[in-house]
């Protein structure tokens, strides 16, 4: 009885096409985002200068 219910089983189940296989073999080691973050990282962007920014400091009014 065993044998023929896995009979049937693989009788009703479709094998997963090879496209599919291929897309979740090379999407599995990826982290989400991480494809774009070594693209950001691989860019040559010509370098910045730092900016300075002075604050002034904050004083109440009602003190």
């Amino acid at each position: 009885a065993t044998v023929n219910m896995f009979y049937f089983q693989r009788q009703q189940t479709e094998p997963v096409p090879l496209a599919y296989h291929n897309l979740e073999v090379t999407c599995r080691p990826c982290e989400p985002g991480e494809p774009y973050l070594h693209y950001i990282l691989g860019k040559n962007l010509p370098e910045q200068p730092l900016k300075n920014f002075i604050f002034q400091e904050f004083i109440p009014q009602n003190k």
